[in-house]
């Protein structure tokens, strides 16, 4: 993909990062909803990790939203490559 998206990409996950640092500096939990929306795939692979019970429950937010933060740029990747391999097959 074009290094536009790939920065549009990391201005959006940055302004996650920051909402999620004012949401817990702040301490308010209202907050938390922003970042959450932002990270959302990620967000749901590190909600899956730190089920009660799981190793990862008693993780930091920080490593949840590190894991979130991996996580969708891990997808990302997979996205870019595979429209990539798309629009060359064509």
């Amino acid at each position: 993909m074009k290094r536009k998206y790939w920065l549009i990409f990391g201005v959006i996950q940055a302004v996650g990062i920051m909402a999620a640092f004012d949401a817990f500096f702040l301490q308010l939990p209202s907050l938390l909803l922003v970042p959450l929306l932002l990270l959302l795939p990620g967000t749901l692979a590190s909600v899956a990790l730190s089920r009660p019970g799981h190793a990862g429950a008693n993780w930091s937010p920080w490593t949840l939203g590190a894991i979130a933060v991996l996580a969708n740029v891990l997808l990302f990747t997979i996205t870019s490559f595979l429209l990539t391999r798309y629009r060359k097959s064509k």
